[in-house]
């Protein structure tokens, strides 16, 4: 797994990119994406690997 970095202004919007490597050997993923919502919003998620989970977040997991 790799997730690029990225630094920006207050009332930017920016996109973090998170990538699996070698999805294909992958039966089964979890993983837990922590940030201070103090200084970020998250607006949304996009995904074409966890499509089956990506609109089921876990309820505590946003602001």
């Amino acid at each position: 797994m790799s997730v690029d970095s990225s630094s920006a202004q207050a009332g930017d919007t920016i996109t973090i990119d998170i990538r699996v490597d070698h999805s294909l050997q992958i039966a089964a993923a979890a993983f837990t994406l922590s940030y201070n919502t103090d200084y970020l919003t998250l607006t949304a998620i996009e995904s074409s690997f966890f499509d089956a989970f990506v609109n089921k977040p876990c309820p505590e997991s946003f602001p």
